[in-house]
């Protein structure tokens, strides 16, 4: 009887050790894959990733360095991004599957609120964007990552969706950007006499 029982006592502690282990890994492999994220957020917040032409090395392909700006959004924009925060809420994949993705709340500037109380000025927006007061919005976006075998680490697979996010409220709109070209052929016609 006592045989049987130490058996059981021991098949249990294996039981729970293995449950254990198994618990450290996919935390570990969880804190891996929210890496990435947390630094370029981290690149974000800071001014370096303006001065990189808005490239991280965290980012396979970063759609930031393609946005074209309307006067004075750009510097807006920087402002906005200083106090962007961050929460990862889910953690889903595995290096084995070689992709994985992350639920995120981005918590930024609620910048049509602030360009209505700017009256449309970017400059005054900026202002009100650097002040304690300013209004924020919560935005929900999920992050795909993308497993690098060689360097064994996690990589932000696609930035669309903070782009989407934290620079297109920014960027001209494809009219603005068109009525520019047009200005620009137009002063070339004029030059040249036609």
């Amino acid at each position: 009887m006592k045989i049987k029982r130490f058996f059981y006592i021991f098949f249990l502690t294996l039981i729970v050790l293995g449950l254990g282990l198994a618990s450290v890994a996919c935390d570990n492999d969880s804190n891996k894959m929210k890496a990435p994220i947390l630094e370029y957020f981290k690149d974000i917040q800071e001014n370096s990733f303006s001065e990189n032409d808005y490239k991280s090395k965290y980012a396979r392909v970063d759609y930031f360095s393609l946005l074209e700006f309307a006067d004075g959004a750009e510097a807006a924009m920087n402002a906005a991004l200083n106090k962007t925060d961050i929460k990862i809420e889910k953690v889903m994949g595995s290096p084995k599957e070689g992709t994985g993705s992350c639920d995120v709340t981005i918590t930024t500037i609620d910048i049509s609120s602030v360009l209505s109380d700017a009256d449309n000025d970017w400059t005054a927006a900026t202002s009100i964007i650097g002040s304690k007061k300013a209004p924020t919005k919560d935005f929900d976006i999920t992050i795909d990552l993308v497993y690098d075998i060689s360097s064994k680490e996690w990589i932000i697979d696609d930035t669309s969706p903070i782009v989407t996010v934290l620079g297109l409220p920014y960027s001209q709109t494809m009219e603005e950007q068109i009525g520019e070209h047009n200005e620009k052929v137009q002063d070339v016609i004029d030059i040249l006499g036609g």
